[in-house]
């Protein structure tokens, strides 16, 4: 009886069976009408006997269902194979609407599914599992000790695991579209279709994008197309085929910007395609690799040649070889036997040896500064050439030549009416003081070119100068007599001279010739060093410079470039040379000029902004040398403004600048954070701190004051100092401040290096303090009544002292004084006070004394410059009387104490009481605001280490030029 019901339940399970399969097949049918992704047939165990004996490959049959559970006729067709790929989804179908996956069938129908798993390449994939799952299951070995029921137990599991995996890859997983109605019975909307009986091909949504992809690049849609493969790459990165689409879209791109001539951007193009079919070429993994590789590396590779050609030949015609040797350089990485890049590498190599073969010429010649030229050049079309490293160093050998870069005019610039780093700079190079300084030990230390000896006699009162009847090789400068030399003092002792020193004559009361190298000069006031008050050039105009001081001198000139050459060359004969040469070019910016050392278009910076100076000092390629004396800048006032003969005005304009935070932000680029200690009992430490976030704390346990940040500006030290008024507390916040400044500049208080002995180290620092700014300012403007107008500053022609100058402007807005940069027109404008000879002896005013009324207004009420001094005692009387020598009448403006201190200071007779006059002075200075010291800058020169003979401390970018010595060298890239 039990086997008679179990053969029935079997018989009708059978017949269950087929039915379910005839209603997934009418399912099927009308699912697939709606054109959404549904599946052909209802989840269902394993296909039935008679269906596997079935010969034709079978498609669900047709049949009628109710348009009220499906939402569609039962009279419309599924879709076919020819039809939808025909009629692509749109982009914005695509973009916006859910993903699906399309399964061809075998008579050509095509169903829409939700994504299918695995992918990509699914069907192939779930084929290759197929086969392997149709390979008889291994039989496992039988365990030690494991009973024959046991094992067979396991092999009956293994078997059953087996089946049904491959019943699972027999048949693959659909699932319905969201947007797709089902019958209201059914509970869900997955459905497994026979891979055998069904499917003929699976095309992945991605797939499908790339389809329209392809059409997007034949009809050239390229900006749709690049949005597509973007769109594909985010939804599966390294999908088979969006490489080789995204290549084809590379090479459309870059030939259209070739046809509109923009080359670089198509080089880029092309730059990136071949880098990328060149991987996929080298890659081993079959779905990286593609069947047009190569064709595509040909295709690549000969737009490069297009448009290589069409970057280097107006390069070489302008004669830019650097620019034609980047380009080149870029091609060969990608491709370093291009036959393109080869003809124009031929092409430059043959410049080379031509402009080679000119300079042995000009060599045999003796033009050998032809000869260096023509070998720079050479040396630049192409270095890579094989014959071009000796013939280069024999040539830059004998006539040596340094490329300098300039930030600024390179040219002194005549509408400044002071003395600036450019000028400077070529006084440096070209003039040969009397006596120069050549080291700095708390004041300057001298030495002469042109004496043999000097010797004071008579106790002091008289000096015999021997000068030196010839010179070294590498010397430059001419010989000197006697005659000449007491022929150019004496011009400047002559009263009617335009020359005429009016302090130089106070000291000499003869001067007599003694023999063709020798004069003795005879003094009615004994100086403090002799060596100071002849610390200038003997020449007094250019031709008498040209036969006394002179060692280089201008060859050509431009705008954006100048060259000076030595005034007496070398020997022929010599065992050693050295610079002939000196060539200055312009840089618009000290970023550019840093690139162009980079890059080996120079050899060497003279002044580099301090933020950068670490980073070259870390190239092995480069020396930094700091210079002896630090940069000092500060702003001057003019006496002929009338707004600043209030000394309210000139202590506002002082009060309200936050000069540690100006300096940090323009001059330094300082963001360096400090954690700096200073040890302090808690007893004095204030009962209230600032919030931790701030920076300043107390370490109980170490019993220490701490500060965490950046430098201390002014207002924060004046805030932290308002916390108590304890004597410890504020020393230790002082000795914070002070080491929280960084390292390459400071704030000073006078015009002069902190590393001087004139200066007076206790003299502090003034700190911002905006309210008694804001009511000085007020106070000043009450007083000048209708004279209130805009202050205007002009300012030393150098980019980085006009950021400073127009932050200092920025600042003063903030206590309502209004400042103008403007630029001066003429050196007359500013060279001296106007009518300082209608001035009263004694004006008994405080500070700038008012100077005679004039009916013309200045132009310019403040000026911001720099100095280097290094001898203040002779440099100071100049810098305070705006004028470029001393003469009593530039200070008849200046207040008694002032004028008196200045006369006073040129007559003390010892060293000690001349630094204690300059210290007062520094004091007194300070404290009436005569001018307002910013800082100093600790700058550097650098240079590449193939210069040598370059000072460790320098005192200016050219000290001892004529010995250095310029080693052979040309940048290889």
């Amino acid at each position: 009886m039990a086997v008679q019901r179990t053969r029935q339940w079997k018989f009708m399970a059978t017949i269950w069976l087929v039915a379910v399969a005839c209603l997934l097949a009418q399912a099927t049918a009308v699912i697939a009408q709606d054109a959404t992704p549904k599946a052909a047939a209802k989840k269902t165990d394993a296909p039935t006997a008679d269906e596997k004996d079935s010969a034709q490959p079978e498609t669900p049959a047709k049949t009628e269902t109710d348009p009220k559970k499906t939402g569609q006729s039962t009279e419309t067709p599924l879709p076919k194979k020819a039809e939808v790929l025909r009629n692509l989804p749109t982009k914005a179908d695509l973009l916006t609407k859910p993903p699906f996956d399309w399964i061809f069938l075998k008579n050509d129908d095509v169903l829409s599914v939700k994504p299918l798993q695995p992918r990509p390449k699914t069907l192939d994939r779930v084929n290759e599992k197929r086969k392997q799952m149709a390979q008889p299951p291994k039989i496992p070995p039988r365990m030690p000790g494991e009973s024959q029921d046991a094992f067979a137990a396991r092999l009956r599991q293994s078997g059953d695991e087996h089946r049904k995996l491959k019943e699972k890859y027999d048949n693959v997983e659909v699932e319905l579209p969201d947007s797709t109605q089902v019958a209201e019975e059914d509970e869900d909307s997955s459905y497994k279709l026979s891979v055998d009986k069904f499917v003929s091909e699976i095309i992945n949504f991605e797939d499908i994008v790339l389809r329209r992809v392809d059409l997007l690049l034949d009809k050239g849609e390229l900006e749709d197309a690049y949005e597509l493969l973007l769109f594909v790459d985010r939804r599966h990165l390294g999908w088979p085929g969006c490489d080789e689409r995204m290549n084809r879209f590379l090479l459309l791109d870059a030939q259209g910007k070739l046809a509109r001539r923009e080359v670089e951007e198509a080089f880029v193009l092309l730059e990136q395609m071949h880098e990328r079919v060149k991987a996929a070429i080298n890659s081993k993994d079959p779905l990286v690799r593609y069947a047009t590789m190569g064709q595509d590396l040909a295709k690549c590779s000969a737009e490069l040649g297009k448009a290589i050609d069409i970057l280097v030949e107006p390069a070489v015609t302008s004669r830019d070889f650097r620019q034609a040797r980047f380009h080149l350089g870029r091609l060969f990485k990608l491709q370093a036997d291009h036959p393109n890049g080869t003809n124009w590498r031929n092409k430059l190599t043959a410049e080379t040896n031509r402009l080679l073969a000119e300079a042995a010429q000009a060599t045999a010649a003796g033009k050998f500064d032809q000869a260096a030229a023509l070998a720079d050049v050479a040396a630049l079309v192409w270095p890579s050439t094989p014959s071009l490293k000796n013939p280069h160093r024999q040539v830059s050998q004998r006539w040596q030549i340094l490329k300098v870069g300039i930030v600024g005019p390179v040219n002194p610039v005549t509408s400044f009416p002071f003395a600036t780093e450019a000028t400077r700079r070529r006084d440096g190079l070209t003039r040969l003081p009397f006596f120069e300084p050549s080291r700095i030990d708390g004041g300057a230390r001298y030495r002469s070119r042109f004496l043999e000896s000097w010797e004071p006699t008579d106790l002091g009162r008289q000096a015999v100068f021997t000068l030196r009847s010839n010179r070294s090789s590498w010397e430059s400068s001419p010989i000197v007599t006697a005659s000449g030399a007491v022929t150019a003092l004496l011009e400047r002792l002559e009263p009617s001279s335009s020359q005429f020193d009016e302090r130089l004559a106070s000291f000499i009361d003869g001067i007599a010739v003694r023999g063709p190298f020798e004069f003795s000069v005879k003094f009615s006031r004994i100086p403090v060093r002799t060596e100071a008050l002849f610390a200038m050039p003997l020449g007094t105009n250019d031709q008498a410079s040209t036969e006394l001081d002179q060692r280089y001198r201008v060859q050509a000139a431009t705008e954006n470039a100048v060259s000076l050459r030595r005034m007496v060359n070398e020997p022929e004969r010599v065992l050693q040379r050295h610079l002939a040469e000196v060539s200055e070019i312009r840089y618009l910016s000290h970023e550019k000029a840093v690139q162009g050392l980079l890059r080996g278009e120079i050899s060497m910076l003279p002044n580099v902004p301090s933020w950068q100076l670490d980073k070259l000092a870390a190239d092995g390629r480069f020396f930094v040398r700091k210079y002896a004396v630090p940069q000092t800048h500060f702003v001057q006032f003019n006496p002929q403004s009338k707004p600043l003969r209030s000394p309210e005005l000139r202590r506002a304009l002082m009060y309200g600048l936050d000069r540690s935070q100006v300096l940090r932000d323009v001059m330094l680029h300082d963001v360096t954070v400090r954690t700096l200690r200073e040890a302090l009992p808690k007893v004095n430490v204030p009962a209230k701190l600032p919030p931790p976030e701030i920076g300043l704390t107390y370490d109980a346990a170490k019993s220490e004051l701490v500060w965490t940040g950046m430098s201390i500006s002014d207002q924060q030290s004046r805030q932290f100092a308002s916390l108590s008024y304890d004597g410890e507390y504020r020393k230790a916040l002082q000795s914070l401040v002070r080491k929280s400044q960084p390292d390459r500049g400071r704030v000073v208080t006078a015009p002069w290096a902190t590393n001087l002995s004139a200066y007076h180290s206790l003299v502090v620092p003034h700190e911002a303090d905006l309210s008694l700014a804001f009511a000085l300012a007020t106070a000043a403007k009450k007083g000048l009544g209708t004279e209130k107008r805009p202050l205007r500053m002009i300012c030393e022609p150098e980019p980085l002292a006009e950021a400073a100058a127009k932050r200092l402007i920025e600042e003063w807005k903030r206590i309502d004084i209004s400042v103008e940069l403007v630029t001066a027109t003429a050196p007359a404008q500013a060279a001296r006070p106007q009518g300082a000879d209608r001035l009263p002896v004694a004006s008994g005013q405080d500070a700038v004394a008012a100077p005679a009324a004039t009916s013309e207004q200045p132009t310019w009420d403040l000026v911001y410059r720099t100095a280097r001094m290094t001898e203040p005692m002779m440099e100071l009387w100049p810098l305070l009387s705006l004028d470029k020598v001393a003469r009593v009448e530039t200070i008849r403006y200046l207040p008694d104490w002032l004028r008196q201190g200045l006369i006073d200071l040129d007559r003390v007779a010892d060293w000690a009481t001349t630094v204690a006059s300059l210290q007062e002075l520094h004091r007194e200075v300070a404290e009436t605001a005569q001018l307002i010291p910013l800082w100093e800058i600790d700058d550097a020169l650098v240079f590449r280490k193939t210069l040598r003979g370059i000072p460790e401390a320098p005192l200016h970018p050219y000290h001892d030029v004529e010995l250095w010595i310029s080693e052979p060298w040309y940048p290889a890239e």
